[in-house]
């Protein structure tokens, strides 16, 4: 049964099943929704015949261009298109514009341009063939206004991940604190505040209940957090946070063995 079932899956992502999938799907909304869907193209790892699991990406374009077309109604098309997707199963719909993909050509867009180079027109109106064969042809070049929007772009994102990876800290720290707080409730009958703490933990080192490490990890959370809350540490070194990861995890664990452990006495 297994060995049925593994057959089953592998054909299932078979190049040639995921784009009769993707020509299931074009048909359907082309069936359903004439008036609005202008072009479908299939992209990723399944238009570049990849055999691999995963969703089968395409881009569908409905036409916004039509005066008797109100915003609502495209509205309700793209929902429809996404639930279309979800019956089928394994698909992943990107829905957009005529108007917006005509603004992507305009400036240049990068990512437009990858789904154009690699993609699969499923079905086509009329401007994806063409769109692809000026691309080939170089002669769709991206934007100043792309290249400038881009480079703003860059170290917004680089930003971003320093802001996630200070978050992380934190967050560790709030899971440390939190397990700490549930072992003095539990055995002092306290919740003590997180200056408060490193005594705790120290009293369960003298009671011979706790490793002095234990104390060492909650002490270096606590100082690494006040430094991130007070804007000393900008740029958290991937060694700092790998070794916060590790402390974090295994203080944690200490403290939920303790639980665990006096509960059962």
């Amino acid at each position: 049964m297994e060995a049925e079932k593994s057959s089953a899956e592998k054909k299932e992502y078979e190049p040639k099943a995921r784009v009769s999938k993707a020509m299931k799907f074009a048909k359907i909304v082309r069936d359903q929704f004439p008036d609005f869907v202008k072009g479908v193209l299939l992209f990723g790892s399944a238009a570049k015949g990849a055999k691999k699991a995963g969703d089968v990406d395409v881009l569908v374009i409905l036409d916004d261009t039509d005066p008797k077309i109100f915003p609502e109604q495209i509205d309700k098309v793209d929902e429809n298109v996404r639930l279309i997707a979800d019956r089928i199963g394994d698909l992943h719909p990107q829905v957009h514009t005529i108007t917006d993909f005509w603004d992507w050509i305009r400036h240049g867009d990068p990512i437009l341009f990858n789904f154009l180079r690699y993609g699969y027109p499923i079905y086509d109106a009329g401007f994806l063939k063409p769109t692809q064969r000026l691309l080939e042809a170089g002669r769709i070049t991206p934007s100043q206004e792309a290249i400038r929007l881009y480079s703003k772009i860059a170290p917004k994102n680089i930003e971003k991940a320093e802001n996630y990876i200070r978050a992380s800290i934190i967050r560790y720290y709030d899971a440390m604190t939190a397990s700490a707080q549930a072992v003095a409730m539990l055995a002092y009958k306290h919740q003590p505040e997180p200056r408060e703490i490193p005594s705790v933990l120290e009293r369960m080192v003298k009671e011979g209940k706790l490793d002095q490490k234990y104390v060492d990890y909650y002490v270096h959370a606590f100082q690494l957090w006040k430094k991130i809350d007070h804007k000393e540490i900008k740029n958290v070194p991937g060694d700092i946070l790998e070794k916060q990861r590790r402390e974090a995890g295994e203080f944690v664990d200490a403290m939920n063995k303790f639980l665990k452990g006096y509960t059962e006495e």
